[in-house]
């Protein structure tokens, strides 16, 4: 082995060790650990009983719980089921009843079960109420208002609830993490020197790139009167039409984001589609490119690997366009911008590195198995209603299916620009998501520079 091989082996191991520590001192992530909750209650009157969840008492309607209470001055039992760390609570009662009582108040996990206690009663935040005390394991509470409601002083301690099941289960997925990474640096150490002349050339012919992505933008749309203000037409009308259907003919309300506040649904549909724009319009394109610019392939002086990188760089114009766009139209509607806003163009950059990897796979294989174009038409037109573009993820109850629609790495994107526009949340806060993100992003990248290297003698030929 070389010394500069040795070196690289090195720093490799060095990466791996300060990744691996990282990933396994980071806090345990048990939001996907459910915990019951169940109680008693009675009224001297009918309605609805609602219980709000939520950390810090931030709480949401987004984040409640409806009970219809029938039979007044009776005891109803009540089950609901909530996803750790809410770890604070608000019951809210009937608007016309005047005294409440609450017992066998129990938060589950498993086999392991905490009953409230009086302690949590000691300082209460309340509204419209007179009266609160604790006696004999029954909450007594008098209401003098139509909007009661009461929150325990104190968080409920749901740590006590973690069983060694859910401790397990955590160390289990860090690991998994820690050995997808390995796997990832071993692989990239290995094959590096047939990976990495792909970057090398794209970026030694980064001026060149770019100035053929502008060329192909303008030529385009070089035939028609109206020029490239046709590339900007097709996504508003798109918009306006999905708009229409599902807000105005099927009444979809506004989104509730997760302060409680309601977004209007033309923002959040903006949001998620014009990330799709751009991945359905890019990655067509790019498997095309080797074909549509086949009289350059030819040359044999040509650095064909750029070819796929211009489609996408032209894609990118329009995309900046619509990205400003949503911006003005989220200013008009009265959403800030902020720190968050600018992690639109973190988001971005993953797409655009995530077609790019896509790319260099298809746009090899398309020579040799031209169906592939309609294939990719097809998966686009069916992913675009797989992904949680006009539809949210949890009007899927099934754990297991929203796992499966988040393993498209496109979710993760579209989400992306949600949490930034919408419900202002920095992306390392979700850290697994970014991980797998990633990591899909740099195998398809790694498999589509072999098959692209392997391939690329037989182009010429082909073409």
């Amino acid at each position: 082995m070389s010394k500069r091989k040795k070196v690289g082996l090195l720093l490799l191991i060095v990466v791996a060790i300060c990744l691996n520590v990282t990933i396994i001192k980071m806090p345990n992530d048990y939001r996907q650990v459910k915990i019951q909750i169940s109680f008693d209650i009675m009224c001297d009157e009918q309605g609805t009983v609602q219980l709000f969840y939520g950390e810090n008492y931030q709480f949401s309607e987004a984040n409640s719980i409806r009970f219809a209470y029938d039979d007044k001055n009776e005891y109803q039992h009540f089950v609901g089921e909530i996803e750790y760390p809410n770890c604070w609570f608000r019951w809210d009662f009937p608007e016309t009843c005047e005294s409440v009582e609450i017992k066998n108040v129990e938060f589950a996990n498993g086999n392991h079960s905490d009953l409230l206690n009086a302690n949590l009663f000691e300082n209460v935040d309340s509204n419209d109420i007179s009266q609160v005390y604790y006696e004999n394991d029954i909450v007594y509470i008098s209401v003098d208002g139509e909007d009661g409601w009461v929150a325990p002083g104190n968080a409920v301690v749901l740590e006590q609830l973690i069983t060694e099941k859910d401790m397990q289960n955590a160390l289990i997925i860090k690991v998994i993490y820690c050995v997808v990474i390995d796997l990832i640096l071993l692989l990239g150490f290995v094959f590096s020197r047939k990976v990495s002349s792909l970057p090398k050339e794209l970026y030694q012919n980064r001026k060149l790139i770019f100035k053929l992505a502008k060329n192909d933008f303008k030529t385009r749309y070089a035939g028609s009167y109206l020029g490239i203000f046709w590339a900007f037409v097709q996504p508003i009308v798109t918009i306006a039409v999905y708009w229409f259907v599902f807000e105005k003919g099927l009444k979809v309300g506004n989104i509730v984001d997760k302060s409680g506040l309601p977004v209007p649904f033309v923002l959040w549909l903006t949001a998620g589609l014009i990330p799709w724009f751009f991945f359905s319009e890019a990655l067509p394109n790019a498997t095309n490119a080797l074909v549509e610019y086949s009289y350059l392939v030819k040359k044999v002086v040509f650095k064909i690997s750029i070819l796929p990188v211009i489609k996408v760089i032209s894609a990118v114009f329009v995309h900046a366009f619509f990205v400003l766009f949503t911006i003005i139209l989220f200013l008009l509607m009265g959403y800030g911008f902020d720190g968050y806003t600018l992690q639109v163009v973190y988001y971005s950059l993953c797409m655009f590195m995530f077609v790019l990897a896509l790319a260099y796979t298809t746009c090899a294989v398309v020579i040799f198995f031209r169906d592939l174009t309609q294939i990719i038409n097809i998966v686009l037109q069916i992913g675009m209603w797989m992904t949680p573009i006009m539809w949210q993820l949890d009007v899927i109850k099934s754990e297991i299916l929203q796992k499966i629609f988040m393993l498209n790495p496109m979710y993760y994107v579209v989400s992306g620009y949600r949490d930034a526009l919408i419900y202002k949340q920095w992306f390392w806060e979700q850290p697994q998501l970014t991980l797998y993100f990633w990591g899909v992003t740099i195998v398809i990248f790694g498999i589509g520079a072999l098959i692209f290297k392997r391939l690329k003698p037989h182009f010429a030929d082909v073409l």
